[in-house]
């Protein structure tokens, strides 16, 4: 089982004696997510005697592990897998020098791809590129059959560096002499190295705590796995708006956190709290997330010509009210000067040229502050709809996801409040900017 620990005060009483009540009798593991929340933990008093030194940064764990790696001979590192996908990339496009120069310029991104593949242990077979055809461009299929070609040299290299006979076409792709200084029986990839060594790190441990999390990226999810799969409990401590609330997050038989219990401890009379009973499924809370960002993503597409409108109406309008002010107030200065005029040349008595003039002065005073005040409003709406049309743009990359992605959570989402009485509150990074088209009906419906 997976433990969630949380309250309104990462630091309140509650959660230092849960987490103390845990630790209680086991070597544990406590990783925090920045290096302000291990200072927190380390100088809490309560919690000082059972930390030791196994309280880390993620960071430094990381980098622990790989340190670790780095003092082995029995690795490939990172800059010779690199120099591989180079040499794979010139013997893949030999006969098309644009295709190379495009790949060869992209080989630090492609790089990064095709270790995210190699980490999680994906391959591609030939029946796999022939369907990948049906679904993706040419450039795509493209990139796959790469992956393929360098994942199959990969294997090849570490088979060679242990002493085993290869294929051929090895010699062909990087040249006789390659990595022959290296040659050693169990050598490995770095990142399996990597892997490696985190898991033989944290089976030295007999509980995982994991505290001010938000996500997790590739490497925090495998040590969440192998703590798993090894039967040592993880706990995850956080911040929210209910105090005192106990998640707990239950595993299923494929090992997918498939339930998350939300339960408020007793009053002081040892009676149940109103959140005690709240519930929530983990693909219920994504479909209800997903269900309510449609409904930005379907308004951004439907109203999306008005919304990107380069000039609209309103916009329009503002300019046209700012150029009548303006010559508003330039016919009260020429009007003015006619009565000056005529003041001069005794077509009106001076108390009459008095009166006429503080009353032009008054009435242009009064459009100068209308003008203002329409610069000032022009100003911020034109602001709030550059801002707006920066979000239309970013809602409508996800008009065709069927689902909840990580990227649109990161990108779209501020918070997500979960209270005891059955609401959910979905906090969005563009607040309120589009209540008006919402209002007016600008949305999808079905």
């Amino acid at each position: 089982m997976l433990n969630f620990v949380c309250a309104n005060d990462i630091n309140s009483r509650e959660i230092i004696d849960k987490l103390a009540e845990m630790m209680n009798g086991k070597q544990s593991l406590y990783l925090t997510a920045t290096q302000s929340i291990k200072k927190l933990r380390k100088e809490s008093a309560i919690l000082s005697s059972f930390l030791h030194e196994n309280v880390y940064s993620i960071t430094e764990f990381i980098q622990a592990a790989n340190k670790e790696v780095y003092t082995t001979e029995d690795v490939l590192s990172v800059a010779d897998s690199r120099y591989i996908l180079s040499k794979v990339i010139g013997y893949k496009f030999a006969n098309d020098q644009d295709k190379y120069r495009l790949y060869y310029e992209m080989r630090y991104d492609i790089f990064e791809l095709f270790r995210t593949l190699i980490f999680h242990e994906k391959s591609v077979s030939e029946k796999g590129i022939a369907e990948i055809g049906h679904d993706f461009s040419c450039f795509e299929e493209e990139l796959f059959d790469l992956y393929k070609t360098y994942e199959k040299v990969l294997a090849e290299v570490l088979k060679m560096l242990r002493g085993a006979d290869v294929d051929e076409y090895l010699y062909e792709v990087l040249g006789d002499n390659f990595l022959k200084d290296k040659k050693s029986s169990n050598i490995d990839l770095f990142v399996n190295k990597q892997k490696e060594i985190i898991e033989e790190m944290i089976c030295d441990y007999d509980l995982v705590i994991f505290d001010g999390f938000l996500f997790f990226d590739d490497m925090q999810k495998y040590i969440i796995k192998k703590a798993c799969e090894n039967d040592i409990p993880v706990c995850f401590v956080a911040k929210v708006l209910d105090k005192g609330v106990v998640k707990q997050y239950r595993l299923d038989s494929t090992g997918k956190v498939s339930l998350i219990f939300y339960s408020c401890p007793s009053d002081s009379r040892g009676r149940q709290t109103h959140c005690l009973f709240k519930k929530i499924y983990e693909e219920e809370l994504g479909e209800i997330v997903y269900k309510s960002l449609q409904l930005y993503v379907c308004m951004a597409a439907k109203n999306k010509k008005e919304l990107l409108d380069i000039k609209p109406r309103p916009l329009r309008e503002f300019d046209e009210d700012i150029t009548r002010y303006t010559h508003i107030i330039e016919n009260i200065e020429v009007l003015r000067t006619n009565v000056f005029d005529d003041f001069g040349s005794g077509k009106i008595s001076g108390i009459e040229y008095k009166a006429i003039v503080e009353g032009y002065k008054e009435k242009q005073e009064r459009y100068k502050l209308l003008l203002e005040d329409l610069k000032v409003k022009r100003e911020k709406y034109l602001t709030d709809r550059l801002e707006r049309q920066s979000w239309v743009k970013k809602l409508l990359k996800f008009e065709k996801d069927t689902q909840l992605t990580r990227e649109m959570v990161d990108e779209l989402i501020e918070r997500i409040n979960l209270s005891g009485h059955n609401k959910i509150e979905i906090c969005y990074k563009f607040k309120n900017l589009f209540e008006d088209v919402l209002l007016n009906g600008g949305v999808c419906v079905g």
